[in-house]
């Protein structure tokens, strides 16, 4: 009897794995976890999940005391897991699968091991997904191999520096072409393009394509499926082509009220009628931090001159004290410094990664983005004659 069962949930395993479908009336996934195997209980387990384009990211502790146990959760489009289980007595394992709205049978070995994970694989979806990540980490590691390549002998650092981010992202951005672009392209109504779809649209890292070229990506938008465009993935890309389009040079720069470090509400139209330089930053970004010595250099080279600098993070609430922290460790505490712990900024300013910044006259429009360094330095000097 145990044998049947084992045999219906491989085959269930194997039914469930076609993902070529977009999720339709189900909403829910179960996780049916199956310890049949001697193991000490209880066995915890640290769930982390994502959807499709590394989004709606959540965090979720469980405490297994039996050998079966169903984990039921909702779900609005297929979803990555990263699982880790720990046994009474300190066995632990790690691993990954994405599932959609299914019963999923998992067995495992006294180990944590899972007895049947040749069955996972038969997920069409995650086989496609794993196939690229692996094409996507062998490009890396080919941008890797050719900046090592570069010689700092002769050549200022910042130049040696550029020549680096150069061979990587032309190396990034043949890989995105030839296979995130293509397989839109060639199946836009697979679940897998729309993956492909938040991977090109929202690289390269600091460039993303869905804010420098808009145009393209929508393109490549309206060729998915109405039932594709449903999904939370598919809309957020969809949010973001419509700021690019509202956030570009010559346009008013869209006013949201947030809370400065003493939970005041702050609107950048507080400051109108002067020049203002809004920078998106957080307290882990590195660069970002760099740049505060330029940025109180320019603070009180123009204060007097009708320049304004508000900050805003991109901190979490749970990293408020690190945030606080480092205001007070870089002095920049000079200029309002805004939080935005329920990302509505990150989402109204089509915030993607940090340090980004956008630069708006005295009416309110925007005049420059993501500028810094010199070239920030120019176009202050240009503005005030100094």
């Amino acid at each position: 009897m145990t044998l049947k069962i084992k045999i219906v949930s491989l085959l269930l395993l194997m039914v469930s794995g076609s993902l070529a479908q977009v999720q339709k009336k189900e909403n829910k996934f179960t996780l049916n976890f199956d310890f049949s195997k001697p193991i000490d209980f209880p066995i915890n387990a640290y769930i982390k999940k994502w959807d499709l384009d590394g989004n709606n990211f959540q965090v979720e502790e469980i405490n297994i005391t039996s050998s079966k146990y169903s984990y039921e959760r909702p779900i609005a489009e297929p979803t990555n897991l990263v699982i880790t289980l720990t046994s009474n007595k300190g066995k632990k394992n790690t691993f990954s699968l994405w599932v959609e709205a299914q019963n999923y049978t998992l067995l495992f070995d006294s180990d944590l091991k899972f007895s049947n994970i040749n069955s996972l694989k038969e997920n069409s979806m995650a086989k496609e997904i794993q196939a690229l990540s692996i094409l996507a980490q062998h490009s890396r590691l080919k941008g890797d191999s050719l900046a090592r390549t570069v010689d700092y002998e002769n050549r200022k650092i910042s130049e040696a520096e550029n020549r680096i981010l150069y061979l990587r992202d032309s190396v990034a951005a043949n890989f995105e072409e030839k296979h995130y672009k293509n397989l839109i392209i060639k199946n836009p109504k697979h679940i897998t393009a729309l993956y492909a779809l938040a991977k090109y649209a929202n690289s390269p890292l600091g460039s993303e394509r869905v804010k420098i070229n808009p145009d393209s990506i929508d393109k490549l938008y309206q060729t998915l499926s109405p039932a594709l465009k449903e999904l939370p993935t598919a809309k957020r890309i969809l949010q973001k082509l419509i700021a690019a389009r509202t956030l570009t040079i010559g346009n008013i720069f869209k006013d949201i009220p947030l809370k400065d470090t003493i939970g005041k509400n702050i609107s950048i139209s507080n400051f109108k009628g002067k020049y203002i330089l809004i920078e998106f930053w957080a307290s882990w970004c590195g660069p970002c931090r760099l740049e505060n010595p330029n940025l109180i250099a320019l603070h009180n080279k123009y204060k007097s001159a009708n320049f304004q600098i508000v900050g805003i993070t991109l901190d979490d609430l749970s990293s408020k004290r690190e945030w606080l922290s480092a205001i007070s460790d870089d002095k920049i505490g000079i200029w309002p410094q805004l939080s935005d712990f329920d990302g509505e900024a990150k989402k109204a300013y089509n915030v993607i990664a940090v340090p980004d910044n956008f630069l708006i006259n005295p009416d309110g429009k925007i005049i420059a983005k993501k500028i810094s360094g010199e070239a920030l330095n120019e176009q202050l000097k240009k503005i005030f004659g100094r």
